[in-house]
């Protein structure tokens, strides 16, 4: 089960029955999905996510990050060899 941007359920074949797939980051977390366990895609893969009673009105892309984080992700080993300018 997934839902789309108009809050529509639809069926999907997951393995996992008790998980739902959401595809659009942009969906609103209702009061209903308090204690669900969703699928959140993130352009890249799912991520898994169970909903709390504090994240309801907010987004699933509120809480999925699409971007790695941390300095040593974005350093290539050119711009680590290169000297400091003084």
């Amino acid at each position: 089960m997934y839902l789309n941007a108009f809050g529509s359920y639809k069926q999907s074949s997951s393995s996992s029955p008790n998980v739902s797939n959401v595809v659009s980051r942009n969906t609103r977390i209702l009061f209903e999905f308090i204690g669900t366990e969703f699928s959140v895609y993130n352009g890249k893969a799912f991520s898994l996510l169970k909903v709390s009673s504090s994240m309801v009105g907010f987004s699933f892309g509120d809480f999925i990050f699409t971007k790695k984080t941390g300095s040593r992700i974005h350093a290539s080993s050119k711009s680590l060899k290169k000297p400091k300018r003084t």
